[in-house]
């Protein structure tokens, strides 16, 4: 972000090429509310991600003109960066409000973004939006009982599929959804042999990563059976 002769905050968007930086401003789509946006906070850019030279993909929210945030994707190709207000389930509110935390790429052609979006019973649950063939496509993202409601913290894709990490039900339970199939599918994340049960059962993982060749590993902390707070890595 940076503020622009006027005073206004604006999306800054810096690109490297041939061994300089070069900073423009970030494009919004049409609907965008530049002059008066909720809470006076302008577009948040999050995460992005270059799976090929020339060939970038960011995420974030950004203000509309019907006074809520949407997500917010910019795609880089053939030297312009292009936005898209990023679609939405279809059991969003009208108007919905959502935000996009972190990006993943497979390819230029193949990625993942994640984040939450507002549903029309008031509920809050994560969202994911897929690129495939040029299209980008939203699906809540499975829980592991099936409540749809979810908080989702970080993404990570190999060359064989992605995974993501986050929170779901009513209750402190991190899930691990994964794609190495074919099929999403979410389970809970395991504990630690010294585990808590019950009260003492909370865990949290905050980040994920893979290898391209699909080892991925998450961090987090959990609770152990005496209520001890330790750190815990969950492995591929």
């Amino acid at each position: 972000m940076y503020t622009d002769g006027n005073g206004h905050p604006e999306g800054l968007i810096e690109t490297l090429s041939s061994g300089s930086w070069t900073a423009r401003p970030a494009p919004l789509p049409a609907d965008a509310d530049v002059a008066s946006p909720p809470g006076g906070e302008p577009m948040i850019l999050a995460s992005v991600d270059c799976p090929a030279v020339g060939s970038c993909v960011a995420s974030g929210s950004y203000p509309t003109s019907q006074g809520t945030w949407q997500g917010l994707l910019e795609h880089l190709s053939g030297g312009t960066w292009t936005p898209t207000s990023a679609p939405l389930p279809a059991d969003a509110a009208t108007p919905a409000a959502s935000v996009f935390t972190q990006i993943a790429c497979r390819s230029a052609e193949s990625c993942l973004t994640i984040g939450w979006y507002s549903q029309t019973d008031g509920a809050l649950s994560g969202v994911q939006d897929t690129l495939s063939g040029g299209t980008w496509t939203a699906a809540d993202t499975p829980t592991p009982d099936n409540s749809g409601i979810s908080q989702l913290e970080s993404a990570a894709c190999a060359s064989t599929g992605c995974a993501v990490v986050g929170y779901y039900g009513t209750g402190v339970n991190s899930m691990i959804a994964a794609d190495f199939s074919g099929t999403w599918t979410a389970t809970k994340a395991p504990g630690p042999g010294n585990a808590g049960t019950g009260t003492n059962s909370t865990t949290a993982l905050s980040n994920v990563t893979c290898t391209p060749s699909g080892y991925c590993a998450a961090i987090g902390i959990y609770k152990t059976t005496i209520g001890y707070q330790e750190d815990m890595i969950e492995t591929r």
